[in-house]
């Protein structure tokens, strides 16, 4: 019963989060390197979005905008992203998130870092997350994809309900 009653809120909670023609949007955003876009929808969705899962004494601040990027996706329609956004955990504080369009000829590799200091540069943080995925070559199996016309990598900084967003395109 209880397992019931949590997917109810979970489908409740993603569709008055973010409709799917919002969330298509965002995705689209992405996909296209339209990093002011993303930095715009995601400043207001972060004021908005609460945590359903319980935090436990591993629980880091990164997880939350995780589970944050997680809810966007999974509010996404089938026809915009494909399915199973694979997400790779990289190091403490930062998490690699990649997917592709339906069509697999586009694709967008996101590292998502946590600030702790809300003096520290987000925009400084979120180039340097852009420096951290070209460093652990996380695009060249992307880039050895005939099919894929074009790659985003984007840096997210996120500093409590605020973020910033950074974006440089590979090819």
């Amino acid at each position: 019963m209880l397992v019931i009653f949590e997917k109810l809120a979970e489908i409740s909670f993603n569709e008055n989060f973010l409709p799917f023609n919002e969330a298509d949007k965002i995705a689209n955003a992405l996909l296209n390197g339209d990093d002011n876009y993303v930095q715009t929808e995601l400043r207001a969705r972060l004021k908005s979005f609460i945590s359903l899962k319980p935090k436990d004494s591993n629980y880091q601040a990164v997880s939350y905008y995780h589970e944050f990027m997680e809810t966007v996706f999974n509010c996404c329609s089938k026809m915009s992203v494909q399915d199973n956004v694979p997400t790779y955990e990289v190091g403490e504080g930062y998490i690699i998130i990649i997917f592709k369009d339906l069509e697999g000829e586009r694709a967008t590799v996101i590292n998502l870092v946590a600030s702790e200091d809300q003096n520290k540069s987000r925009i400084d943080l979120a180039d340097k997350a852009i420096a951290q995925i070209e460093e652990e070559h996380y695009v060249e199996s992307l880039i050895e994809d005939e099919n894929i016309t074009s790659i985003y990598l984007y840096g997210m900084a996120f500093y409590r309900k605020a973020c910033s967003v950074r974006v440089k395109q590979v090819m």
